[in-house]
């Protein structure tokens, strides 16, 4: 890298750099993706709640405020923790790993079967019904249990 002369300097000074930071729109495009993907959880939350399976809220003990993820509850133990991933712009679903993983599907991250994605709105109904499947499964209300394993 050469050395630039006052004019150069000067130039740069009073034109900023030459090309635009990619940097400098990142914020607003993380908040803009925050606020989105928190509106698909709240939906996600009424929609899983409002099954009536005994599912609610559990308690996250974190030293950050607000906590990194939300944990979900049924039957007296934890069923899944919920995190918003606003730069892979998704929400992140792990189901615990007591309850049997659903077969992969579309909403399946990656090759494991106990991770789910919500990327859109269309994503959040397919996803209740992963999870109501895998409670009804592990509760034996389900399909047969061997053909998941």
């Amino acid at each position: 890298m050469g050395f630039m002369n006052l004019d150069q300097l000067a130039i740069t000074h009073y034109l900023g750099p030459r090309r635009p930071s990619p940097a400098a729109s990142w914020p607003s495009t993380i908040a803009q993706r925050t606020e989105r993907l928190e509106r698909l959880v709240e939906a996600f939350v009424i929609a899983l709640v409002g099954t009536e399976l005994g599912i609610t809220e559990g308690l996250v003990r974190s030293q950050r405020d607000p906590a990194p993820y939300r944990r979900f509850d049924c039957d007296r133990r934890a069923l899944l923790y919920l995190r918003i991933r606003p730069k892979k712009d998704l929400i992140r679903i792990d189901l615990a790993g007591h309850w049997l993983a659903p077969a992969r599907n579309a909403l399946s991250l990656g090759r494991s079967r106990g991770v789910l994605a919500i990327r859109r709105p269309e994503d959040v109904l397919p996803a209740v019904q992963v999870v109501v499947g895998t409670i009804l499964t592990t509760r034996g209300e389900g399909p047969d249990r061997s053909k998941l394993q």
